[in-house]
């Protein structure tokens, strides 16, 4: 360990343990932020490409603006919070505070620990949202879609598992 950190070893546990917390909790949060925003591409161009008329057309800007409502601000990495939670807002407060906890060795103070706890308490009722999208209103929406004539829209299984590839010739030299 650094001789330069004055941190007792018990705050270095507590910025360890928080810092675990919202790792995992980003590992179920980013997925579902990154499938919705491509369910949400996928939408528009279904949309483009329906004819005016189309009946299904009002139950894609219906379904579009659901899921809008639920990912809100999907295009930056720390947006601003609205007041209202949504997945990708959650996602940069969870960042933020991972970023804040990560910028210093010292035992987490009681504002980071405040605000984490308001932002788990954010989290099951979104992905609660998240999922019911998935396993109802994406199936019900493929159905006007197909009875119109239209592409079914796809959920993506998630994003690939990154891994780092190491060869023989990474060995360090002697």
């Amino acid at each position: 360990m650094d001789p330069r950190v004055k941190t007792p070893p018990a705050g270095l546990q507590q910025q360890f343990k928080l810092s675990h917390q919202i790792y995992t909790r980003l590992l179920t949060l980013a997925p579902a932020v990154e499938q919705a925003t491509d369910l949400h591409k996928e939408l528009q161009t279904v949309a483009s490409k329906a004819p005016k008329d189309s009946p299904a057309l009002p139950a894609i800007n219906k379904f579009n603006e659901k899921l809008t409502a639920l990912l809100g601000a999907g295009n930056r990495r720390f947006p601003p919070f609205s007041g209202k939670p949504a997945l990708a807002g959650l996602r940069g407060r969870y960042l933020r505070l991972f970023t804040t906890l990560q910028e210093v060795d010292e035992a987490p103070t009681t504002q980071l620990k405040a605000a984490l706890a308001g932002v788990e308490k954010q989290l099951p009722p979104l992905m609660q949202q998240w999922q019911q999208m998935q396993d109802k209103d994406v199936p019900a929406l493929n159905r006007q879609l197909k009875n119109a004539g239209l592409p079914e829209v796809k959920l993506a299984s998630g994003p690939p598992r990154r891994r780092a590839v190491v060869s023989a010739k990474d060995k360090d030299e002697e």
